[in-house]
C-alpha cells in the first residue's frame, strides 16, 4: 500500500514537472538526482537505462532550466536544486500558473519528505547558468527574500526599472533589509528614477542609492547576498529593450567569485555620488562638488579630456616632456586660443618637444619638475597625476592616467591655480633661453695637424665627447666619439700616426649666441645632428650639445 502511494505521488510529480515545462524524461533525472545526491552522468545513464549522449542532453536542458547544478571538477558531476527552490523558481518563473502549483505544492511537499536523500560528503561550489531574463528576475527574487543582512546590486538605469516591475523593491520593502543599489542616472531615465526614489523614501527603506558613470565601457551588472551568493549578468551587452526578455546569468556560491565581485562593488560605490546629488546636478545643471580619486585610467582621461575641451576661460598647469607632447597632439589648442582661451603651461623642453607648434596658440616656460601633470581649468577644476620616470613614458593620449587626482572645490582649485601662477612668475621662457646659455664656453679645440691620439687625450682629460678642429684658429670641423670609434678604431688605424684632418666630421653647423635654445634644437632635429657650434658676431664663442640643451 506504502508504495503504491509512493509510485502514485512520484507520478503526481512527474505531471506537475511536465506541466511547468519538463519532459517525463527529465522529470526521471531529477527525482533520480534527487534521490541520490551528487553523481555522475554515467550512473545516470546506467541507472535510468538511458543512452549517455542523452542524459548529456537533458541535463544540460535541466542546468538551463536552473532546476540541476554542476561541480567544476573533472569529470563533473551533477546535483538536482532542493526541490523546494524549484518550486518557488518555477512558481515566479510561470506566474499564470502559480494557482495550480500552489494547490499540489503541500501534497509534493509531503511526498519529498519521504524520500530519503544521499548526504554528499563535500559540498563544492557550483555555477549555474540561468536563460531568460524571467528566470533570472525570479532566482534575484528568491535572493531578495533569503538576505538576512545586506543585499547589493550594480546595474543600469533599465535594469532599475525591470527590477520594480519584478516587485523585487516590494520584496525589499516587506523584509526591510539593508540594500545598496550603483546606477547610471541620466536625463533620459530622470523621472522614473524619482519615481522609484519617491517610492523608496515613502516607504522609510533602508536602501541608499548612488550614481557612477560606465559610459565609457561595457556596464557590470552583478547582484550579492549576505557575500554568501551572486548572480552575475553574463550578457555582453544589454538590451536597451524594457520589453525584451532575453538576457543570461550566472548564479554562485564560489566564496573567491563573489569576494571578487564585493571587492568590485565596494571600490564602485565608494567613488561614486549620491543620487540625489546627482539629480540636482541634473535639474540644476549645476556640477555636483566632487574630490575624487579615479582609478581607471579611460575613464580619468575622458574626464579630464572633456574638461580641458570645455575650457571658457584659462588653463594653467605644470606637465612632463612627453605630457607637453600629448598636448600638443591630443587638445585642439588651436580651436581653444581661438575661442579665447589663456593657455599656460611649464614642462622640461628636451629632445622630445622641439618642435613647439604649441607656442602659437600657448604660452610655453621651462621647468626642471618632470614627475607629475597639475592642471587647473578655469579656476573651477583641478587635476594630478603623477608621470612615469622619463625612459618609461609615451605618447600613448592615456598615459599615466591612472589613479588621478580631481576636484571641482572652487576654493581648493583656487589655491592651486594661485600655487601654479608663482611658478610661472619664477619660471624661464622659453623664448628668452639663449643658445648661450646652454653652451659650454670656452670650447676643447684641436689642431688639424693633431693626431688622434691627441683628441683622445684632450676627451679624457675634459670629460668631454667632443672637440673643434680648428685650421689657423678658424673652426673647420669636429670630432667625435663616434668619429673616433667607427674611422680609428674599429678600421685599426695607428691614433699617432691618424691625423685630425683624415677623421673630422663637416661642415659644421653654427648658430648665433643670441638665438633661442628652442631654435637650436630645432636645428638639430631637422639636421639629425646633437651639437651645434655657439658664435658671436661671427667668432667661435663655444659648443651647444643636445645633452646640455636639455638639462638647461
Amino acid at each position: 500500500m506504502l508504495m503504491q502511494l509512493i509510485m502514485l505521488n512520484e507520478k503526481d510529480v512527474i505531471k506537475t514537472l511536465r506541466d511547468f515545462g519538463l519532459t517525463e524524461n527529465e522529470s526521471k533525472v531529477y527525482i533520480f538526482l534527487a534521490k541520490r545526491g551528487i553523481i555522475k552522468a554515467g550512473e545516470v545513464s546506467t541507472s535510468l537505462k538511458m543512452h549517455k549522449a542523452q542524459v548529456y542532453h537533458i541535463l544540460k536542458n535541466l542546468q538551463s532550466k536552473g532546476v540541476v547544478e554542476l561541480t567544476l571538477e573533472f569529470p563533473m558531476r551533477f546535483t538536482a536544486v532542493p526541490f523546494e527552490k524549484v518550486i518557488e523558481l518555477l512558481i515566479k518563473a510561470k506566474k499564470e500558473e502559480a494557482s495550480f502549483l500552489e494547490n499540489k505544492k503541500k501534497d509534493m511537499l509531503a511526498y519529498w519528505k519521504t524520500i530519503n536523500v544521499e548526504k554528499s560528503t563535500s559540498l563544492p561550489e557550483k555555477f549555474v547558468v540561468i536563460q531568460g531574463r524571467s528566470n533570472i528576475y525570479s532566482r534575484v527574487l528568491q535572493l531578495v527574500e533569503e538576505t538576512k543582512n545586506e543585499f547589493l546590486a550594480v546595474t543600469t538605469n533599465l535594469g532599475v526599472i525591470r527590477a520594480d516591475q519584478a516587485g523585487i523593491i516590494e520584496a525589499i520593502q516587506k523584509r526591510n533589509i539593508r540594500s545598496r543599489l550603483l546606477t547610471c542616472i541620466s536625463k533620459e531615465n530622470l523621472e522614473i528614477t524619482k519615481r522609484i526614489i519617491d517610492k523608496i523614501s515613502n516607504a522609510h527603506l533602508k536602501i541608499e542609492g548612488h550614481h557612477t558613470n560606465f559610459a565609457s565601457k561595457v556596464f557590470p551588472r552583478f547582484v550579492i547576498k549576505d557575500e554568501e551568493e551572486a548572480i552575475f549578468f553574463i550578457t555582453p551587452k544589454e538590451d536597451t529593450s524594457v520589453e525584451s526578455r532575453e538576457d543570461t546569468g550566472l548564479w554562485t556560491d564560489s566564496k573567491a567569485f563573489v569576494s571578487a565581485l564585493k571587492a568590485l562593488f565596494d571600490n564602485l560605490w565608494r567613488d561614486a555620488i549620491d543620487v540625489e546629488k546627482r539629480i540636482e546636478e541634473i535639474e540644476t545643471g549645476k556640477p555636483i562638488e566632487e574630490t575624487v580619486i579615479v582609478r581607471d585610467a579611460e575613464e580619468a582621461y575622458k574626464k579630464f579630456h572633456e574638461t580641458i575641451c570645455s575650457a571658457e576661460k584659462e588653463i594653467i598647469g605644470i606637465t612632463s616632456s612627453m605630457g607637453l607632447v600629448r598636448f600638443q597632439e591630443n587638445i585642439p589648442v588651436q580651436k581653444l586660443a581661438e575661442k579665447g582661451v589663456r593657455m599656460r603651461l611649464m614642462a622640461p623642453i628636451d629632445e622630445n618637444n622641439q618642435e613647439m607648434r604649441l607656442l602659437k596658440d600657448c604660452q610655453i616656460k621651462y621647468t626642471e619638475m618632470n614627475c607629475l601633470l597639475m592642471m587647473v581649468v578655469d579656476n573651477r577644476h583641478f587635476f594630478q597625476v603623477k608621470m612615469p620616470s622619463a625612459d618609461k613614458e609615451t605618447t600613448e593620449p592615456m598615459e599615466c592616467f591612472e589613479n588621478m587626482f580631481y576636484t571641482n572645490d572652487v576654493e581648493y582649485a583656487k589655491k592651486m591655480s594661485e600655487l601654479l601662477n608663482k611658478l610661472w612668475e619664477t619660471a624661464l621662457d622659453t623664448l628668452e633661453i639663449s643658445s648661450e646659455a646652454a653652451m659650454r664656453s670656452p670650447p676643447v679645440k684641436v689642431s688639424t695637424s693633431d693626431p688622434a691620439s691627441k683628441v683622445m687625450e684632450e676627451m679624457l682629460k675634459n670629460n668631454i665627447g667632443s672637440v673643434i678642429v680648428v685650421e689657423e684658429d678658424k673652426p673647420v670641423g669636429i670630432i667625435t666619439e663616434k668619429d673616433l670609434l667607427n674611422r680609428v678604431v674599429k678600421v685599426h688605424r695607428e691614433p699617432a700616426r691618424t691625423f685630425a684632418k683624415e677623421i673630422m666630421s663637416t661642415p659644421l653647423e653654427t648658430i648665433d649666441s643670441s638665438k633661442p635654445l628652442t631654435k637650436a634644437l630645432g636645428i638639430m632635429r631637422n639636421k639629425g645632428i646633437r651639437r651645434l657650434v655657439v658664435t658671436k658676431r661671427g667668432d667661435m664663442v663655444g659648443i651647444l650639445t643636445e645633452r646640455r640643451a636639455c638639462l638647461i
